[in-house]
């Protein structure tokens, strides 16, 4: 079987531990225990502390990143608008060019028919 082992004062050796902190650790392991626990219990708490104020800060630049992105989407609908607006424009001044070639087309061959007609003898 396994030797028992001493955890107290009598054993600090094993631990390296400075001679101040061994005069006032407890000499009871039930004591020592519950020191170990409450330790423990504030390392803990001053950790999740740490937690909770980077998560406050995390949560702080979210924030502010959403209102950018926010911004990015309403100037992105606003260009996308007067993309659809121009697009529109320039879908109106195609077929009005064309309706002008016709136009144009139309108009150069009766001036060719009428120059036709006017050089007869």
């Amino acid at each position: 079987m396994s030797k028992g082992v001493n955890y107290g004062p009598d054993n600090a050796s094993a631990f390296e531990l400075p001679e101040e902190l061994l005069g006032i650790l407890p000499t009871d392991p039930y004591e020592q225990l519950e020191l170990a626990r409450r330790i423990t219990s504030l390392a803990i708490g001053s950790r999740v502390s740490k937690l909770e104020v980077e998560a406050a800060k995390l949560k702080i630049k979210i924030n502010e990143k959403d209102q950018i992105i926010y911004e990015l989407e309403e100037k992105f609908n606003e260009l996308e608008k007067v993309l659809n607006e121009t697009d529109e424009r320039l879908s109106h001044s195609l077929e009005e060019q064309a309706k002008l070639n016709h136009d144009k087309s139309v108009l150069a061959a009766t001036v060719k028919k009428l120059n036709r007609e006017v050089t007869k003898p």
